[in-house]
């Protein structure tokens, strides 16, 4: 998600992080600033995110996770570089969703994550050009969609591990909504 500008991989903030029922469900609520390592923090919104994972057996991690920052798009923000690198205008706030399973044993690793992510009104549709200039618009919610798969195997030659990964993004899963510097 990081390498999309979704979601930073690393910022600053509070977490309370704890188990639940013994060592099987596990839960982390934050407050972050937003903007993650890439700048200070220069607005009012915070994000909450909280996540929520499972470790049913030996190896094996199932988790979601959810988070929200309302943003103002009239007023500078660090996240806007995040919220709305590549959308038309500034998000009015944004929500992330994400799913990870996982599982790890001696000889080999395998994992796969999805991510939803909702950047509220900083789209257009139903847009009117006349003689080549944009006249009239509707905000639209711009969706975008991700996923990772990814394995590692420990190979037999010594200090030699394999690892294998694919991605998928799609900034604009609507087809009827427009971006900046996107043909839809």
């Amino acid at each position: 998600m990081d390498l999309n500008k979704i979601s930073p991989s690393a910022d600053m903030g509070v977490a309370v992080k704890g188990n639940l029922f013994g060592t099987v469900a596990h839960h982390w609520l934050t407050i972050q600033n937003g903007s993650g390592y890439g700048s200070s923090e220069v607005d009012k919104y915070k994000k909450i995110g909280y996540s929520f994972w499972l470790t049913p057996v030996k190896g094996l991690i199932v988790e979601g996770y959810a988070d929200y920052e309302k943003q103002d798009p009239n007023s500078p923000q660090t996240a806007s570089v995040l919220s709305t690198a590549k959308d038309y205008a500034g998000s009015t706030g944004y929500y992330t969703l994400k799913s990870f399973v996982g599982y790890e044993t001696i000889t080999y690793t395998l994992g796969v994550e999805a991510f939803w992510r909702t950047n509220q009104n900083s789209g257009i549709q139903n847009a009117t050009v006349t003689n080549g200039v944009l006249t009239a618009f509707e905000s639209a919610e711009v969706k975008k969609f991700g996923y990772s798969l990814f394995a590692s195997l420990i190979t037999p030659l010594p200090k030699l591990k394999a690892f294998a990964r694919y991605d998928y993004y799609d900034p604009n899963t609507k087809n009827d909504v427009y971006i900046k510097f996107s043909d839809r």
